[in-house]
């Protein structure tokens, strides 16, 4: 998601992510400051930009993002059940469903293999 804000000195519009974390966001005039999407005072004078560009449209996958994604959520997954006894009750109880999860379905596909080997 971005946000536009108006730049402090010389009025032009500035549109940055919010999902990078903190950023340091550069108008065209040289002013720059540090854009914490946590701060409640960088949503003052601006807007949310909503629209969808032609490279997010929702028709066409984009497989890279889908890749870096899958990655992403593999190695998520791979840290709660590596710290499984440093977590809190709530997270524990995430990574006992997700682990459950993969093992029903790593079962299903294996009797489906076996169901094509010995059909």
């Amino acid at each position: 998601m971005y946000y536009i804000k108006n730049c402090n000195f010389c009025n032009s519009k500035l549109r940055f992510p919010l999902d990078k974390g903190i950023i340091n966001v550069k108008c065209v005039c040289g002013h720059s400051f540090a854009a914490d999407p946590d701060n409640p005072e960088l949503y003052k004078d601006g807007k949310f930009d909503l629209a969808i560009s032609s490279s997010e449209s929702k028709d066409s996958i984009n497989w890279n993002d889908l890749r870096i994604n899958f990655v992403k959520s593999f190695y998520t997954n791979k840290y709660l059940l590596q710290n499984y006894k440093y977590l809190a009750k709530n997270e524990k109880r995430k990574a006992t469903i997700i682990l459950a999860l993969f093992i029903i379905v790593s079962f299903i596909a294996f009797a489906g293999v076996l169901f094509l080997v010995f059909k």
